[in-house]
């Protein structure tokens, strides 16, 4: 698809950017409108990923995958509460999807794969995958499986990563107990940030657009207003390292022991998606 301007960014876009806040038209804050039939065939597109989450969990070793798809979408829907691209019924699929793929010890895995098969940072740990399912049946009448699922977080060392903090600022700020508080963790967020504005994967790497944007928007949910100099110098720093195609430059990563992966496109989609949540939250309106 062709680019275009995207509002008062500075940022060049296609003309429809899936799962971003919302996923819709807004002509007088982004300067163009998303036609009907565009964002219908993506969120065709996009729930075509559902078909096959109502088989039975594969007892065959390396062959039970969490679904990725079915668990963002439930994360979506948890975040933007008044969405419709996925209904109740399909959000009710995706929790008992969830429920046949939890573990006995209550947490949730991408797959049992070898590490090779499963690289940082979008499969980077069984933490990350339990948080994501944590926040995805937030609202599911799943409470049993939500417990083992707290259970098995309390007695887990936190991971280091950004995406670890992030997403435990995100699953608090959407599931967590308001009395507690959220600054915490927000500042362990902010106090990981670069000196060009961006965050990076790991403490002391270099900024990516992966690592930016979810930063930017976990932030955004939890509140943090977008006018704060951190969240515009991570703005910026988004700005100003977007490429002509409409992407962010990202470098694969591996779990220890793996070799990277050689080709980049797949964390150059994850990167390019969470770099465009990120503005799209971040951006003043």
């Amino acid at each position: 698809m062709a680019l275009r301007p995207f509002g008062r960014t500075g940022l060049n876009v296609t003309p429809v950017c899936v799962g971003t806040s919302p996923l819709a038209g807004m002509p007088e804050l982004y300067g163009y409108d998303v036609p009907a039939d565009t964002l219908a065939d993506a969120v065709k597109w996009t729930k075509t990923r559902l078909d096959r989450i109502d088989l039975p969990r594969d007892p065959r070793p390396g062959w039970s995958t969490l679904s990725t798809p079915a668990l963002y979408l439930a994360v979506m829907a948890v975040a933007v509460p008044k969405q419709d691209a996925v209904t109740a019924d399909e959000l009710k699929r995706i929790a008992g999807h969830l429920a046949r793929h939890q573990e006995a010890d209550g947490s949730w895995a991408w797959s049992s794969a070898p590490a090779q098969n499963r690289p940082p940072p979008v499969f980077e740990s069984d933490e990350i995958a339990t948080r994501w399912a944590m926040v995805a049946l937030a609202k599911a009448d799943t409470g049993e499986a939500r417990a083992k699922g707290a259970a098995w977080l309390t007695k887990t060392k936190p991971s280091d990563t950004t995406q670890a903090l992030a997403v435990r600022l995100l699953e608090a700020a959407l599931t967590g107990d308001p009395a507690r508080g959220l600054k915490p963790l927000t500042d362990q967020v902010l106090g990981r940030q670069n000196a060009d504005g961006g965050w990076g994967q790991l403490a002391g790497a270099a900024s990516d657009g992966y690592a930016t944007g979810q930063v930017l928007y976990a932030l955004a949910l939890a509140r943090v207003p977008s006018d704060r100099a951190e969240v515009r110098r991570g703005v910026a720093f988004l700005v100003r390292t977007q490429k002509d195609d409409g992407s962010w430059p990202m470098t694969p990563r591996a779990n220890p022991g793996a070799h990277p992966a050689k080709n980049p496109v797949p964390i150059t989609y994850f990167g390019s998606a969470w770099a465009t949540l990120g503005l799209m939250r971040s951006v003043p309106k």
